[in-house]
């Protein structure tokens, strides 16, 4: 049960990450920096709005794939930030991807900047999950690794035919 509570939490962090990486390609804090008093106010409110719109949008699509990126790291004890950050990255090309074949004739989402988006978002969303889920990867209650069983392999047995006459003769008596 605690596995579950923190592979969710580690993917609503992430999906909450990955939405504010993206509005902040759009409303930049450059922009925001320039802003002060109620006008700043403002933009940060609009700016968390956007993050929970961004965040449930995405969510519908994260959600399957990191669920199953989930179950495979766990069950194989991943536990590098390096291979969840390229996780991440993958599911973020794959939406990039799903936006981009979804969109009429002209094409608004093809260009570097979006791409450059949708990259630094999954490697950020890939990253906060591992800070929160992937480095304890096949850890238990306990603090102990998760004990599997390994594939039974019977051990070689050695039979009087194995051992040759010059192994015999030179070991001597015992």
């Amino acid at each position: 049960m605690q596995t579950v509570v923190r592979v969710l939490s580690g993917l609503i962090a992430a999906s909450l990450m990955a939405a504010l990486v993206k509005v902040l390609h759009v409303i930049t804090p450059m922009e925001l920096q320039s802003l002060s008093g109620d006008a700043l106010a403002s933009r940060l409110m609009r700016v968390a709005e956007l993050v929970a719109l961004t965040a449930t949008h995405q969510a519908f699509f994260v959600l399957p794939l990191g669920l199953i990126a989930a179950v495979i790291a766990e069950v194989n004890r991943i536990r590098h930030w390096f291979v969840y950050a390229l996780i991440g990255a993958a599911i973020a090309a794959a939406g990039f991807y799903v936006q981009v074949t979804g969109e009429s004739v002209v094409r608004t989402i093809v260009n570097p900047y979006a791409g450059q988006a949708y990259a630094i978002e999954g490697i950020v969303a890939g990253v906060v999950y591992w800070l929160i889920a992937g480095r304890f990867a096949g850890w238990r209650r306990g603090g102990g690794l998760v004990k599997t069983q390994p594939f039974p392999v019977d051990k070689p047995r050695l039979r009087v035919s194995d051992i040759s006459e010059n192994e015999t003769k030179t070991a001597g008596p015992v």
